[in-house]
């Protein structure tokens, strides 16, 4: 009776992880379960080799240096907790504040009139972008690396309905960097768990321009990050969140270097730094869905250097406002602006670092609208909204990266230790839990139909 009602549940469960989602479309449902189902077959076939990896005399050493706790560990410990971190970690994609001047995502102005997150097509469509090389480049990624489905034109959508089969760019910041997306603007949007481990494809590298790159569909910059061409493999090598082992040795094999695995690792299990160059070896992920305002989005960041202070600042906190959301305000990498949409750009922080994060900071006047389990002190409310304003009027001169780091010390300073805010732990209930404070996890409230509890705080 036990084995029998024990099927069943099994059969229900698979059941209902393989219904389309309402924002899916049964072509990405299917394209989805097929990924899902070679990937599982790749990882269970990776996972000796990931344990003899974590054995490695180079992973214990670093491991002796970075993470004492846990150096000793079995691999098999080991790599589940190198699992449950992975899927504990955000996703998140970011765009510009500003008018829309990369190609790689839309603006607030947009962001704010749309009901979905956009993919790149959607934009170039809604925009009537002139089409060009690195689109039909970038067709050629989602279609043959990927496995999306193809336009009944290679490159050239006729509809907005064909263009949504596609998937917007997000990664996995196994990192733990805490502007969330420090390369691509200054708002970051984090993905709602749940989602994003039932819908997401992932690669193990930047597949995009990477893989074009390997392909001679776009040429590579100069100088370039050292990279192995032979390890790229196609739509075998993806991953989802339910199978995602054999990611971990790709993405080391590709980028030719101990410290792509090293370096994320140190960073899951422990506090390591990292730098720039670390930057460019994330895990890309594809949701095959539609990305729909707010229920699908967990919070957002805004990179401080950027937005604190300023009418663009503003818009961000009411856009978040107005869904719902919870907004954390980030110093981020701080090294400067060096393109039009307000953060640098791959070959600008090559060199920088090393980094450690721990810069999140709670934005209180949000606090109630996002139904947290939390609400800001009146003490806090004020320095804020002095220290805002304070930064407003400094920047009517040309501040550098160490002005706004010393503004951010004394803000921190000028503000009760409840607002500081860490990432989420596999500890933390994921889709409701923010992030850590020194109090505990900070989560939403459960809603009425959920039942109530008592929170972690």
């Amino acid at each position: 009776m036990r084995l029998a009602m024990r099927r069943i549940i099994v059969f229900v469960i698979w059941w209902h992880l393989t219904l389309p989602l309402a924002s899916q479309s049964a072509w990405q449902q299917r394209f989805l379960n097929e990924v899902n189902s070679t990937a599982l077959q790749r990882s269970s076939a990776a996972t000796p080799k990931l344990l003899a990896r974590l054995d490695g005399a180079d992973t214990r050493a670093f491991l002796a240096r970075c993470c004492p706790e846990v150096a000793q560990w079995p691999a098999a410990d080991l790599a589940e907790t190198l699992r449950q971190n992975l899927r504990a970690a955000e996703v998140v994609s970011g765009f510009s504040s500003e008018v829309n001047r990369s190609f790689f995502s839309f603006s607030l102005s947009e962001a704010e009139d749309v009901s979905h997150y956009e993919n790149l097509w959607e934009l170039w469509m809604r925009n009537h972008a002139e089409l060009s090389n690195y689109s039909v480049g970038m067709d050629w990624v989602e279609t043959n690396f990927y496995g999306f489905k193809p336009f009944q034109e290679p490159a050239y959508p006729k509809s907005m309905e064909e263009a949504r089969e596609r998937s917007a760019y997000f990664l996995l910041n196994s990192l733990r960097v805490d502007v969330g997306s420090p390369l691509y603007g200054d708002i970051t949007v984090v993905l709602l768990p749940s989602f994003a481990h039932r819908v997401s494809v992932i690669s193990p590298l930047d597949s995009g321009s990477w893989c074009g790159f390997c392909h001679q569909c776009f040429q590579m910059p100069t100088p370039s990050y050292s990279h192995n061409c032979s390890a790229w493999s196609g739509p075998e090598g993806l991953g989802t969140f339910q199978a995602l082992d054999h990611l971990l040795g790709i993405n080391e094999a590709y980028w030719a270097t101990p410290e792509a695995f090293l370096h994320p690792l140190g960073r899951l299990l422990g506090s390591a730094t990292f730098t720039g160059e670390d930057l460019v070896r994330y895990f890309e992920v594809m949701p095959a869905a539609k990305i729909e305002f707010p229920q699908h989005v967990k919070f957002v960041i805004a990179a401080f250097p950027s937005l604190f202070g300023t009418m663009r600042g503003e818009r961000v906190r009411s856009w978040c406002r107005r869904n719902g959301w919870l907004l954390v305000w980030s110093l981020g990498l701080n090294v400067g602006f060096s393109t039009d949409h307000g953060m640098p750009h791959f070959w600008d922080v090559r060199h920088k670092g090393p980094f450690l994060c721990k810069q999140r900071l709670i934005d209180p006047v949000l606090l109630e609208s996002a139904q947290l389990n939390a609400t800001a002190a009146s003490e806090d409310l004020t320095a804020f909204a002095a220290s805002w304003r304070q930064m407003s009027s400094l920047r009517a001169a040309t501040l550098q990266p160490e002005d706004f780091s010393a503004f951010w010390t004394a803000l921190v300073a000028n503000l009760s230790a409840d607002l500081q805010i860490e990432a989420v732990r596999p500890s933390c209930d994921l889709d409701r839990c923010m992030g850590v404070t020194h109090r505990g996890c900070l989560c939403r409230m459960r809603s009425e139909d959920e039942g109530m509890r008592t929170w972690t705080v």
